[in-house]
């Protein structure tokens, strides 16, 4: 697909996204189910990297019904790394044909979303999302990042859409990546 179809696809898929996920979305809530089990939701790995070096981080999700798409948007706010891309490959998303994501480097914000047609939901499970990859700059010291979700005003918000197109939020972990810092080098 060229790149100008992708665009228009994202742009088509964000703009349907925003307008469910909103507010004022008058079906965002109903009343006569209960709210999504502790069953719907996704986490972030844990991981331990030195300075100077690149880390792959995973993004888990778990859904106990199938879902026709996912809004995963995150925040890494830290100056001394960079999200320097991410993959699906071995995800359980990897076969759907409308994936990807949106790197904000300025803001460190990545959004990741997903949507199937109607004959390719995402199945009821739990499992890989897709993998980030950060580099840690080399003069970083010990500390922690946390990669946690966030809200991107008026566009994205945490969300699974279920097999009717209802979004809902699921439960969020958000992960630790701890940087073995320049100061701790002998």
């Amino acid at each position: 697909m060229n790149m100008s179809i992708r665009l228009i696809v994202l742009l088509i898929f964000l703009m349907a996204f925003a307008v469910v996920c909103s507010d004022e979305n008058p079906f965002d809530q109903r009343d006569d189910e209960p709210p999504p089990s502790p069953a719907n939701m996704v986490w972030i790995e844990n991981d331990t990297v030195a300075a100077g070096e690149r880390v792959a981080i995973d993004v888990f999700m778990e859904n106990n019904e199938p879902l026709t798409g996912i809004v995963i948007p995150l925040t890494y706010a830290d100056t001394t790394v960079s999200l320097d891309s991410l993959s699906f490959i071995g995800s359980r998303i990897e076969d759907l044909e409308i994936k990807g994501s949106e790197i904000d480097f300025e803001n460190q914000q990545v959004a990741i979303y997903a949507y199937s047609s109607d004959r390719e939901l995402i199945d009821s499970g739990s499992g890989l999302v897709c993998r980030l990859y950060f580099w840690v700059y080399g003069y970083s010291p010990t500390h922690d990042i946390t990669i946690d979700s966030v809200s991107i005003p008026s566009a994205l918000r945490l969300a699974f859409m279920d097999s009717v197109g209802i979004a809902y939020t699921p439960q969020f972990e958000p992960g630790i990546l701890h940087v073995e810092g320049f100061d701790t080098k002998q």
